[in-house]
């Protein structure tokens, strides 16, 4: 623990690679407190891969509050971590504050919980089936059409009326 409070870097990331390999819930305080003084992306990104194997989803989100991801490349590890919760841990995470989460961080969440059929996703589309930016609308259509479900269609729909055919499409 003391580790994870250290100035070096160096020791900060070895602490935390080894409660990846042996962390368990007794260390969760250690890792929230250690996550507060951290801004460094690989640090957070490990941090919720261990919350995710414990299956806690509000722990993971908070792991990642304030992680950007600059390219389409990197999303895989967010990927893996949001598949590592369990459908309910997903829904929890759903209903926290999601507002500190980087803009593809969220698009990711989203998209995990509706291939697995959590409720709530449709309400975080309504905004980025109308976003000026491509990107938004492109994942609003992805996650729409895992939803599967009559509201996903319904904004499949309106996705179709996209004046930019990559969203059509």
């Amino acid at each position: 623990y003391e580790e994870l409070e250290a100035n070096s870097t160096r020791r900060r990331m070895e602490a935390i690679r080894r409660l990846y390999v042996f962390g368990t819930d007794s260390d969760r305080d250690a890792l929230l407190a250690a996550i507060d003084d951290q801004s460094s992306r690989r640090f957070r990104v490990i941090a919720a891969q261990i919350f995710a194997r414990l299956d806690d989803g509000a722990d993971v989100v908070t792991a990642l509050e304030g992680v950007e991801l600059d390219r389409r490349t990197m999303e895989q590890p967010f990927f893996a971590t949001f598949r590592a919760l369990s459908r309910d841990q997903l829904g929890a995470a759903l209903q926290g504050d999601l507002s500190g989460l980087g803009d593809r961080v969220r698009r990711i969440l989203l998209e995990v919980a509706a291939d697995r059929g959590v409720e709530g996703v449709g309400a975080y589309l309504e905004a980025m089936v109308d976003h000026e930016d491509l990107e938004y609308r492109l994942g609003a259509g992805r996650i729409a059409a895992a939803m599967g479900d009559e509201q996903g269609r319904a904004l499949l729909r309106r996705l179709l009326e996209d004046e930019v055919w990559e969203v059509r499409a």
